[in-house]
């Protein structure tokens, strides 16, 4: 990272090396802590560590070789490089911090330049721990390229198919209010949203980081389907503005929700009904 005749090259070197342990150190507590999503934390925290100690070795073998000083800029390149990815570690820019990982793509693609010039670097030494560390790197970088090529792969393997002409998608679109609120399950992509009509609690990752109260509503959803009388199922849409209850199979799976099917039908109008899973019941 820096000039190979620079006074304090050792001290420096050092600092650097501190600075990312710390950094790491803070990332990957928070992850273990914080982040639910993460199935294997043993293989997180290795890969967390691995990926340290290649920056500390880096730097400690641009140290121990004088002879391949950096070209002037590498210095402010590597800083401004890093950038993204000490903003994702040290700044909640939304209620979610996830969205960060955005800003550790960027990072981590400009810093992989980097990494390439280091694999040079060592094959370039021409001593056998060099050349060994330097397949060993090159064969990690390689085998975790293959792992990206396999999700990507898997992520065209499925599709969804929504006709335009599809019976609910018509009805929806022509007989109900453009303002309408459809209480549904945690929906994302559905034919009532194509049919261009609002959800009252949709899928919690894009609400939630967007600053709705994802909790707050989805405790309400659960007090409409579960409600145990007339009265307070009718209380329940008027006070929150529900023009419409949907109900389909994922609503009915006993282990997602309390629903008491048969109060809804017998206090609402069907406004809708395939006869095998979607049934619309219209609140006004």
């Amino acid at each position: 990272m820096f000039r190979s005749n620079g006074k304090y090259k050792y001290h420096i070197n050092l600092l650097f090396i501190a600075a990312t342990q710390i950094i790491g150190y803070f990332f990957i507590k928070y992850k273990l802590e914080a982040d639910t999503k993460i199935v294997n934390r043993e293989l997180f925290i290795i890969s967390m560590v691995f990926s340290l100690v290649l920056v500390i070795c880096a730097s400690i073998a641009y140290t121990s070789y004088n002879n391949s000083p950096a070209p002037r800029g590498v210095r402010a390149l590597i800083l401004a490089f890093s950038a993204p990815i000490i903003l994702a570690s040290t700044v909640k820019l939304t209620l979610g911090i996830d969205i960060n990982h955005k800003y550790v793509i960027i990072g981590s693609i400009l810093i992989n330049i980097f990494a390439a010039a280091l694999i040079f670097f060592l094959f370039k030494v021409k001593k056998p721990l060099a050349t060994v560390v330097a397949v060993l790197i090159s064969i990690v970088i390689t085998v975790t390229g293959f792992v990206d090529a396999i999700a990507l792969y898997s992520l065209n393997s499925r599709s969804v198919d929504i006709r335009c002409d599809d019976p609910l998608l018509v009805k929806v679109k022509n007989d109900s209010d453009k303002n309408e609120i459809f209480l549904t399950d945690d929906y994302h992509l559905h034919t009532i949203l194509l049919a261009g009509r609002k959800i009252f609690c949709g899928w919690p990752y894009f609400t939630m980081f967007a600053g709705y109260d994802w909790d707050l509503r989805d405790r309400i959803r659960r007090d409409i389907f579960s409600a145990p009388d007339e009265s307070t199922l009718k209380k329940l849409v008027e006070e929150n503005n529900i023009g419409y209850i949907v109900i389909d199979n994922q609503v009915r799976e006993p282990n997602k929700y309390y629903l008491n099917e048969e109060l809804i039908r017998n206090t609402f109008e069907v406004f809708y009904d395939d006869g095998h899973d979607v049934v619309i019941y219209k609140t006004h």
